[in-house]
């Protein structure tokens, strides 16, 4: 990566890379995505403990998500993308590795959360995540969502159906 010092003008960062060849650009930009999943990586790590140590109580907040939005001045759902990424790699074994060493990336987590987030099918994920990790590493973002949809898809058979029994089951009126 370019080094920059923190007073550098945007103008300055732009201006050094115009001067850098096309592979120069390719690598740059390549080391910057890495950078950026290290510290992407980071921040869920943080968000989760902070969540568990219920900091955000401390901190006057209501919800983790009030804290968030707070804290990094983000909208409610980048707060929200934030917490499901932390629950995620908090539960899910091997995401916040892959993650933090660059073999894949936020697009590829948020996927993943995506399911976590699904009562129906999150407790079939733990046993599912070696080999999701691997297509998740190895196949472009979309052909990755088309192995999740059709994993999901295995994982709750019932479907909506499901959901719709629970919906009646859970009524109280």
């Amino acid at each position: 990566m370019t080094e920059h010092t923190e007073t550098a003008s945007f103008g300055d960062v732009l201006s050094d890379y115009v001067g850098m060849t096309d592979d120069e650009l390719d690598t740059e930009l390549r080391q910057l995505e890495l950078a950026r999943r290290a510290i992407d990586a980071r921040l869920a790590a943080v968000t989760s403990v902070a969540e568990g140590r219920m900091v955000f109580a401390a901190d006057g907040h209501r919800s983790m998500k009030a804290y968030l939005r707070a804290t990094l001045n983000c909208s409610g759902a980048q707060a929200t993308r934030l917490r499901r990424r932390a629950q995620t790699v908090g539960v899910l074994s091997g995401v916040g590795e892959a993650w933090l060493e660059g073999h894949i990336g936020s697009d590829q987590v948020d996927a993943v959360a995506k399911r976590q987030a699904n009562p129906r099918v999150r407790d079939q994920l733990p046993d599912s995540m070696p080999m999701l990790l691997e297509h998740a590493e190895h196949l472009e973002h979309d052909d990755f969502e088309a192995v999740l949809t059709r994993w999901e898809m295995f994982a709750d058979l019932d479907g909506a159906f499901d959901e719709s029994d629970a919906s009646l089951r859970d009524r109280d009126a």
